[in-house]
Parts: C-alpha cells; sequence; structure tokens
C-alpha cells in the first residue's frame, strides 16, 4: 500500500520562488521535501501573511 499521495497545488509567485530558492541553495533535495517540512513547521513559529511579504520584499531588494 502506497503511504502517500500525489497532489497539485497552486503557490503565489513568491512563495514559490521561495520554495525553489531553498531547493536549488540544497538546502532540500525537492520542492515537495521544503512543503513537507513546512506542513511539519511548529506552529509557534508561524509568522502572518504580512511578516512574510516584508521579508519576501526585503530579500526582493537586497537581489534588486
Amino acid at each position: 500500500m502506497r503511504t502517500s499521495q500525489q497532489m497539485s497545488i497552486t503557490l503565489p509567485n513568491e512563495m514559490a520562488d521561495v520554495v525553489k530558492s531553498k531547493v536549488r541553495a540544497g538546502e532540500y533535495a525537492s520542492e515537495s521535501e521544503v512543503i513537507r517540512d513546512g506542513l511539519r513547521a511548529d506552529p509557534s513559529r508561524a509568522v502572518t501573511p504580512d511578516q512574510v511579504r516584508a521579508r519576501l520584499a526585503a530579500e526582493h531588494a537586497k537581489a534588486g
């Protein structure tokens, strides 16, 4: 019996870019691993959408 199930998800471009950058940087072997790790994350470490946007904007400004 299979212990996993294939799914398709849609992310905003900024989130997709973060996922892909983690794989490119070698932090994860695949995009699926990034998503799985995020789902297992400690909820006490959660950030608000506004905090995520601010972090992404700061990273984008550094790269720009």
